[in-house]
């Protein structure tokens, strides 16, 4: 990874300019439960609906663990919500693309993993370092962006407190 971690007061600059841009060339759109829960109460259709014609899963190589993710389309491998330049499910869009130009990483040391512990694993965030769209014309934390990007609000109400370690 050649991002350099950054901290939750650390500062990036970065203002959607809501090209599309980072919604194509992307097979990495992975969907945690609560972004499948919001999305299926959006589109109002039931999980094993959106699961056939929106996603698909598999094993990750290194956690073992499932994964689903949103079916990239075509030769582009646009996102399946991007239409016309804008996103479909803006106001649920799922976590990893609310975090973005951010990215999120568990770091554990090599050592704890190897025995099966993840107490001391801390969670990092970086800057990406493909991000081509939008521009530098806003300066903001890593708090804020957390904060201000839909990553810790349900409803329009902020669930994190100030202070909380983000994950």
């Amino acid at each position: 990874m050649d991002a350099i971690a950054m901290g939750l007061d650390d500062t990036f600059q970065f203002h959607c300019t809501q090209c599309g841009k980072c919604c194509i060339d992307r097979e990495d759109i992975l969907l945690t439960p609560r972004d499948i829960y919001k999305i299926c109460g959006y589109l109002k259709i039931k999980p094993l609906e959106m699961f056939k014609t929106y996603c698909e899963s598999y094993i990750g190589d290194s956690s073992r663990i499932p994964v689903v993710r949103l079916k990239p389309q075509g030769n582009a491998k646009r996102c399946v919500f991007l239409k016309n330049r804008k996103c479909e499910v803006h106001a649920v869009k799922p976590s990893v693309c609310a975090l973005y130009p951010l990215g999120r990483f568990m770091q554990v040391e090599t050592e704890a993993f190897n025995r099966g512990e993840l107490g001391g694993a801390t969670v990092q965030y970086l800057l990406q370092d493909d991000v081509d769209c939008g521009d530098k014309s806003k300066t903001h934390t890593v708090r804020e962006w957390l904060l201000g990007g839909f990553i810790f609000r349900f409803r329009g109400v902020q669930v994190a407190p100030k202070g909380v370690h983000f994950f």
